[in-house]
C-alpha cells in the first residue's frame, strides 16, 4: 500500500444494512451455481485468460436471443450485453473485390465486430453475424487506403458474414449505485427490465473499490486511480493551489488520484488548460501536453474505508456465503467459505467437467525453484501469498494447460528460514531469494474432498 492510510470506523450494525441479492431481469438471466442449497451467482466483473484469449467473466443469458452475453462498451456510449464477438483489426474477404466479408474463426465465434480502441478499451462499432461457412480458396484484406490485397491463411474453413446487426437488438445495461446519500454504496449492474446484480463496493468520493488486504486490515482500494506526479499535475493559478491531473485524451473520467501520501477525489474536467506547474517548489508558467485535465477536489488525502469480511454461520450448509461489510452496505463476495475444510474457495470447473469450490489461484501460488541452502541443492516447496490477499488455508497448482496435473495442498506455517534461487547473468548462480509472504505446504487435498456445485439460470 502507498503511504500511511487511516481507517474510517465501520458503521455495520448501525441501522438497517443494505444487502441486495441478485435479481434476473425479464430478458437477461443470471447464471447461478448451487452448492447444496447455497447459491452463488456466476457473473463476475473482469476478464480471464482462456484458450489464448481474454474472456469477459460477467456473463448473462439473453432469453430473447437464446445465447450468453456480457456487457461491452459501444462507441455510442451505451453498454450492451453482447455475445462473444471476434475483434480483429484487419477486415478479411473471400473475393478480390473485397465484397464478401469473412472470418477465419467460424468454429470459435458466431459474430465479428469492428471497434475503436482508444485508451486500451475496445468499444464496439459494428457487429456482423456469421451466417454460413465455406472452404477457403483465396483470401483478401481491405487496407487503410481502401484497396483490396491478397492475404495468406492456413484456415481450412471461412465463415461468411451476414448483414450488420442493429445495436438495439442487444440488451442495454447500466451501472447504478445505492444508497445514493451514503459514502459507501453497492455498485450494481442494472437494466430497465429488472436486472440487478451487485458487482462491487463504491466509494462516492473515490469511485469503485476493490477489497484488498493491507497488514491486518481489509480496505476498499480505489479502482483505476491515476498517478498525481510532477509530470501529470498542473495548476490553474499562479500560487499553484488549484491542481489538475492530466490523463490521456479520450479516456473515461477518473474519480481518484494518488501519490505517496494517499488518495484524492477528482472533480470536473478543466474548461481551459491550466497554465502553471510546480517545479522544485516554485510555481512557474507552463503549457500542459495534449490530454484531459481533471480538478483535484481535496487538498488532503482521503482515508480509505475499512471493510469487515464475514461469512454466514448457518450450521445446515457446508458452503457459506461471505460478505464485505462497510458503512451501511454488505456486498456478497465471489469467495465462498467451506466449513468442512475451513477454507475460502471460489467456483471452478475442473478437467473432469465438474464444478467444485476450489482455492483461488489469484490469492496464492506455489513458488518454484526455492532452495534452503546457499548451494541450491536442497529444494523446498512453499506457497506464496499475493499482495492484497489474506493467507489462504489451501493453495492450488494447475498445470493442466501443459498436460500436467491439478494439485491442491493445505497451507501450513509461515516460513522464516533462508531462501535461495538460481539466477545471475547465466541463470545458474545460487543467489538470495526475496520472499515477501511464504508458507510451508501441508497434506495434499483430493478432489473428492471439495464441495461440488450445480449450474442453473433463473
Amino acid at each position: 500500500m502507498r503511504g500511511a492510510l487511516a481507517l474510517i470506523g465501520l458503521l455495520a450494525g448501525c441501522g438497517d444494512e443494505l444487502d441486495i441479492d441478485g435479481h434476473s431481469g425479464s430478458r437477461l438471466g443470471i447464471p447461478w451455481l448451487d452448492f447444496n442449497g447455497t447459491r452463488q451467482w456466476q457473473p463476475e466483473e473482469g476478464r480471464h485468460l482462456s484458450d489464448g484469449r481474454f474472456i469477459n467473466t460477467e456473463d448473462y443469458f439473453d432469453r430473447e436471443r437464446g445465447e450468453n452475453c456480457a456487457p461491452e462498451p459501444w462507441l455510442d456510449g451505451i453498454t450492451r450485453c453482447t455475445p462473444a464477438t471476434e475483434l480483429i483489426s484487419r477486415k478479411l474477404f473471400a473475393d478480390a473485390q473485397c465484397t464478401v466479408r469473412v472470418t477465419e474463426s467460424p468454429q470459435t465465434f458466431k459474430y465479428v465486430g469492428d471497434y475503436d480502441d482508444k485508451c486500451g478499451i475496445r468499444r464496439l462499432w459494428h457487429v456482423f453475424p456469421v451466417t454460413s461457412t465455406m472452404p477457403r480458396t483465396e483470401l483478401y484484406y481491405l487496407s487503410t487506403d481502401s484497396k483490396c490485397y491478397a492475404a495468406t491463411s492456413s484456415a481450412p474453413m471461412l465463415g461468411v458474414l451476414g448483414p450488420e446487426l442493429a445495436p438495439d437488438v442487444f440488451a442495454a445495461v447500466d451501472i447504478e449505485s445505492e444508497p445514493k446519500d451514503e459514502r459507501i454504496q453497492l455498485r450494481l449492474r442494472a437494466s430497465e427490465d429488472g436486472l440487478r446484480l451487485p458487482l462491487s463496493l463504491n466509494d462516492r468520493l473515490l469511485g469503485a473499490v476493490d477489497v484488498v488486504r493491507s497488514g491486518e486490515d481489509d480496505l476498499g482500494l480505489p479502482r483505476g486511480a491515476v498517478l498525481a506526479s510532477p509530470e501529470t499535475l498542473f495548476y490553474a493559478d499562479a500560487e499553484c493551489t488549484r491542481g489538475y491531473v492530466r490523463v490521456d485524451p479520450g479516456c473515461a473520467a477518473p474519480q481518484a488520484a494518488y501519490d505517496d501520501t494517499g488518495y484524492y477525489a477528482l472533480g470536473d474536467r478543466a474548461a481551459s488548460p491550466p497554465g502553471f506547474v510546480l517545479t522544485l517548489g516554485t510555481c512557474m508558467p507552463a503549457n500542459p501536453p495534449s490530454g484531459e485535465l481533471y480538478e483535484v477536489r481535496t487538498a488532503s488525502p482521503i482515508a480509505l474505508v475499512g471493510v469487515q469480511i464475514t461469512h454466514a454461520m448457518d450450521g445446515q450448509q457446508r458452503i457459506q456465503l461471505q460478505h464485505a461489510r462497510a458503512g451501511q452496505v454488505a456486498l456478497q463476495l465471489r469467495e465462498l467459505y467451506d466449513t468442512e475444510l475451513q477454507a475460502e474457495c471460489v467456483p471452478r470447473r475442473f478437467p473432469d467437467d465438474v464444478v467444485r469450490c476450489a482455492p483461488d489461484q489469484s490469492a496464492a501460488q506455489l513458488l518454484p525453484g526455492i532452495y534452503t541452502d546457499a548451494a541450491c541443492q536442497m529444494p523446498i516447496v512453499l506457497a506464496g501469498v499475493a499482495e492484497g490477499h489474506r493467507r489462504p488455508a489451501l493453495v492450488m497448482q494447475d498445470r493442466t494447460l501443459l498436460g500436467g496435473p491439478l494439485d491442491i495442498y493445505e497451507v501450513g506455517e509461515r516460513y522464516v528460514g533462508p531462501a535461495f534461487a538460481l539466477g545471475g547473468v547465466d541463470g545458474m548462480q545460487c543467489i538470495d531469494a526475496f520472499l515477501r509472504a511464504s508458507y510451508r505446504i501441508g497434506r495434499e487435498i483430493d478432489w473428492s474432498e471439495l464441495a461440488t456445485g450445480t449450474p442453473a439460470t433463473d
